[in-house]
C-alpha cells in the first residue's frame, strides 16, 4: 500500500502487508474523512498479521480485511475463512466505521453470526458471503448466500441510513433464494440486499458441514 500526497511529489507511507504465503487484492480499497485506508483481499499465509481483538479464523487460503493509519501504521488486520480458499473484495464503510466485504468461500464451515438469513452452504460448490466486521476487526455479521451451484460475492456497499448491505455477484445455482425479484433467471448476475440487526455484533456459530 502507498499514500501519495495531492501533487504526487511526496510519498508519505510506502508498506507491505504480507505473510510467507502469496497475497492478493483484486478491488479497490476506500478511505474514511481522516484518511484511513481499508482495503481487503486473498492469503494463503497462515501468519498474516491479526490485530488484538480481530478475527483470526481460518486455515490458510482466507479472505482478509486491514486499515492503515493516515501515517502507514497498521490499525487493524482481520482474516475470515473456513478450511477451503476464500476471497474478500470491497470492502464498503458505514458512519460507524464498521467494514463490509463480500466473499466467495469453498468452505462449509465458516463462521456465521447468530440470526444469519442462510446458516449453512447452499450446496457443494462455491458460495457467496455478505461479511461485516467492527472498528477492532471483530467479526460482526456474516451469513451463505448461495445455491447449488457456484456462487460469488463481487461487489458490496453500505446503505447506513437503512441499516443494511447490497451485494452483487454471479450465480449458476436454479435454486438461489429469490425475493421481490426483477428478474427470476438461473445462471446471470445478482443483486441483493441485507437488512442488518441494530446490534451486528454477535456470537459467530459454526453451520453443520455439507453431506
Amino acid at each position: 500500500m502507498a499514500k501519495l500526497s495531492p501533487d504526487g511529489k511526496r510519498m508519505p507511507y510506502f508498506s507491505w502487508l504480507d505473510g510467507s504465503g502469496d497475497e492478493k487484492v483484486e478491488t479497490e480499497g476506500v478511505s474514511d474523512p481522516a484518511g484511513r485506508f481499508y482495503i481487503a483481499g486473498g492469503t494463503t499465509s497462515e501468519n498474516l498479521p491479526a490485530t488484538i481483538g480481530a478475527s483470526s479464523v481460518g486455515s490458510g487460503g482466507d479472505g482478509w480485511v486491514a486499515r492503515i493509519e493516515p501515517d502507514g501504521r497498521l490499525g487493524m488486520a482481520a482474516r475470515f475463512g473456513g478450511s477451503g480458499p476464500e476471497n474478500l473484495f470491497g470492502p464498503a464503510l458505514d458512519a460507524a466505521r464498521n467494514l463490509f466485504a463480500s466473499a466467495t468461500s469453498l468452505s462449509a464451515d465458516v463462521p456465521v453470526t447468530a440470526g444469519a438469513p442462510q446458516p449453512a452452504s447452499g450446496g457443494d460448490r462455491s458460495d457467496a458471503l455478505p461479511v461485516g466486521f467492527d472498528r477492532a476487526g471483530a467479526l460482526a455479521f456474516s451469513s451463505y448466500f448461495g445455491g447449488s451451484g457456484d456462487d460469488m460475492g463481487r461487489f458490496v456497499a453500505s446503505d447506513p441510513a437503512r441499516n443494511r448491505i447490497a451485494l452483487i455477484g454471479e450465480t449458476s445455482s436454479r435454486d438461489l433464494t429469490l425475493q421481490s425479484a426483477a428478474q427470476a433467471m438461473p445462471g446471470a448476475v445478482y443483486f441483493a440486499v441485507f437488512e442488518l440487526k441494530p446490534a451486528a455484533a454477535a456470537a459467530p456459530v459454526t453451520p453443520a458441514a455439507r453431506n
